[in-house]
């Protein structure tokens, strides 16, 4: 058994430099007209010293994650019973609270060089893609996440059917050596407690699918049909791993109540947890890389769609760097756009200028509060 927990511990270690490898090489998947949050002309993208900036960024973090990702093997060798969880917790988010603080390092040191540099945008110039778009991919029709319905309806008809097969006390928590350490009483509305707990993961997901069919698109005014195209699939890419990953995490729903019924053991439900989450952390990371941000890295040539040759950005189309505050909170009052394109990192924000963010903040706060109140009184 100790030789069980050990080898699960070091896999779950593993993650760690997953999300470390991400965060190191996150300004290499930023578009050519940002560097650290900063806007930059496109043509200067491969200035010496941003270059050299993005350079020392991935080095301190790479060495940071190994570091890392040493002690927590480390302790899962010596002391895996007490000794890992408390470095996994507090290594992981240490790693990215170092990202964003060596982030406003650096995004500093660029705003200097782009000052001495004189870069500014003489007006800012929008873009507007006349014709069809019909060659422009699109994210899928939020009516696929209706799939999450018979997940649900599987979930429920596994719990009422199994129900006579429950313990009096239902295993909710167990240790890292398959032990329960935290149960409930037998009753019909533990049935329901998988559905809630996952039905609020789905309800985050298909929020998710909602920012990216609604988002304010990333698009490069230097070329714009280039641009939309890459965006179109790199929105789409997402919005279908988003969806097929929902419905792999909430088939974890009908796991645990198979683990109730006892037709799963706790220890064989904790393994299927684990390779659920490499399946979602190694496919967010993979897609993360492959695409970049706004679909940086996806290859389309270097022409845009109308046979014009490409600018080669020596100017700033615009420089909204005033309403980023500290890199990542985006505060435009002009901007009708709810859901913006991230400053760094790969995926989408929200415009916290806006009403109805703030309304939809807090509708979303009380629906997890809620869920999170009814789950807790059923547990």
């Amino acid at each position: 058994m100790q030789t069980s927990t050990t080898t699960l511990l070091l896999i779950l270690s593993a993650f760690i430099p997953v999300f470390g490898v991400i965060l190191a090489i996150t300004p290499y998947l930023m578009p050519s007209g940002e560097c650290f949050a900063v806007t930059i002309p496109s043509a200067r993208s491969h200035d010496r010293t941003l270059v050299g900036y993005r350079r020392m960024y991935c080095g301190i973090m790479v060495a940071c994650t190994t570091a890392v990702t040493a002690a927590c093997m480390v302790a899962a060798r010596l002391n895996p019973d007490h000794a890992f969880l408390p470095c996994f917790i507090i290594g992981l988010p240490a790693l990215f609270i170092l990202g964003y603080a060596l982030m406003l390092v650096f995004r500093v040191k660029v705003q200097h060089v782009k000052q001495e540099r004189g870069w500014h945008a003489e007006q800012r110039r929008a873009v507007a893609i006349i014709g069809s778009d019909g060659n422009v991919p699109h994210p899928i029709s939020m009516w696929w996440n209706l799939l999450y319905v018979p997940v649900f309806a599987l979930t429920l008809a596994i719990g009422y059917a199994g129900y006579d097969r429950m313990p009096e006390r239902i295993p909710l928590q167990v240790n890292l050596s398959g032990q329960v350490t935290r149960s409930m009483a037998k009753s019909p509305m533990a049935i329901w407690l998988p559905v809630l707990m996952f039905g609020l993961i789905s309800l985050a997901l298909v929020c998710s699918q909602y920012v990216i069919a609604h988002s304010k698109k990333g698009i490069d005014p230097n070329d714009p049909r280039r641009s939309a195209l890459a965006y179109g699939l790199y929105a789409r890419a997402w919005s279908v791993f988003t969806l097929i990953t929902g419905l792999i995490v909430c088939m974890l729903a009908p796991v645990m109540e198979l683990t109730f019924t006892g037709v799963i053991a706790s220890r064989q439900a904790m393994i299927i947890v684990l390779n659920v989450l490499i399946i979602a952390i190694g496919g967010s990371a993979t897609l993360s890389v492959m695409l970049g941000q706004n679909g940086r890295r996806i290859p389309l040539g270097t022409h845009d769609g109308a046979g014009m040759p490409y600018d080669d950005g020596a100017g700033m189309p615009y420089d909204d760097d005033a309403h980023w505050k500290l890199g990542v909170f985006y505060i435009d009052h002009d901007d009708a756009s709810v859901f913006v394109p991230r400053r760094f990192g790969v995926g989408w924000t929200v415009n916290l200028g806006r009403p109805a963010t703030w309304i939809m903040l807090a509708i979303l706060t009380a629906l997890i509060v809620g869920a999170l109140a009814a789950v807790m009184m059923l547990a």
